[in-house]
């Protein structure tokens, strides 16, 4: 949402608190859709988005002029949110932080200096933002 939304004064929020304002989703074939879906079912709230695409910057517009809401990973938004264009509030519903992001190597290879580099860019960087656990 944006920092200037009524709900962007929490830090969470629930489904019930979303219903009032225009949405844009994600298709339904990307991970955080088929969860709020699903927390939608368990819920028995529906919710009819005035957009759906499975592209960030397509929602993203929506949710900086249209002042709706959108639904999106830690990850993909993290660099608005530190910019401030952005504001995130966690969906407070059960089953809502079921992704996670693994990074893996195979055990016992020694990997090259850039390479461990990476990954402990990555992994503090994951680390930081809202909803992943690294």
């Amino acid at each position: 949402m944006r920092p200037d939304h009524p709900l962007a004064r929490f830090r969470s929020i629930t489904l019930a608190q979303m219903q009032p304002y225009p949405l844009a989703l994600p298709e339904g074939d990307n991970t955080v859709r088929q969860l709020f879906d699903i927390a939608c079912g368990e819920r028995g709230i529906a919710f009819e988005p005035v957009l759906v695409s499975n592209q960030f910057e397509t929602l993203t517009s929506f949710v900086l002029h249209g002042g709706g809401l959108s639904i999106s990973g830690g990850v993909t938004v993290g660099d608005r949110l530190r910019r401030g264009e952005l504001h995130a509030a966690t969906i407070r519903e059960r089953g809502m932080k079921s992704r996670a992001i693994e990074l893996q190597t195979l055990a016992g290879r020694t990997l090259p200096e850039s390479v461990r580099t990476f990954l402990s860019f990555v992994r503090d960087r994951l680390v930081d933002e809202p909803g992943i656990a690294a």
